[in-house]
């Protein structure tokens, strides 16, 4: 931290001068952290770590959005690599998904998340990707299967992967929680 007296008398507050921009002359090691010294300022460790704290709030503010819950009821899918932007948006904000109905297809991408859960009354549907060529398709499985939890992955690769037309294979919230896939909310 800073000495009293430094910098003309001013004690801690005249190093957070420093946070605006001041050139350092001098540099060195307090505590693993990388501390200037300026002639008019002292040290400013204190204001490197009050704007890195300053950047820092600002990165986690959108934590307070994650609060609301974005609750799934009946969800039939869609395009897949939309939902991968959309549940790694989610998944970065911490924002919680509550899976309580029938979540198809692209949807099931959301088990991906850490912040994801299931009531008993949800029920997940898979079956193998398609709008693609076969090559295009088989892609998106091994991707869809990659970013579900492992169990669930291993499970769409055996199960449902191959499944095409309208077929499809469900698994109810006991399943996937038993499975280690997903937890209840």
């Amino acid at each position: 931290m800073g000495t009293r007296g430094e910098g003309g008398g001013h004690g801690d507050w005249s190093i957070l001068r420093l946070a605006w921009g001041k050139t350092a002359q001098a540099e060195r090691n307090v505590d693993g952290l990388r501390v200037k010294k300026d002639k008019r300022t002292g040290w400013a460790g204190v204001a490197q770590f009050s704007r890195f704290c300053f950047f820092c709030a600002i990165l986690l503010a959108p934590q307070a959005e994650a609060q609301k819950a974005q609750i799934i009821r009946n969800d039939a899918g869609g395009n897949v690599s939309r939902y991968l932007m959309d549940v790694g948006t989610a998944a970065a904000f911490g924002k919680a998904v509550k899976i309580d109905g029938w979540c198809a297809s692209a949807c099931t991408l959301y088990l991906g998340s850490p912040y994801t859960c299931v009531t008993r009354r949800a029920t997940l549907a898979f079956h193998a990707p398609r709008g693609g060529s076969a090559a295009q398709n088989r892609h998106a499985a091994q991707v869809m299967a990659a970013k579900l939890p492992r169990p669930v992955g291993r499970w769409f690769l055996q199960n449902a992967a191959h499944l095409t037309g309208n077929n499809h294979l469900t698994l109810s919230a006991q399943q996937l929680v038993r499975m280690g896939g997903a937890r209840y909310c």
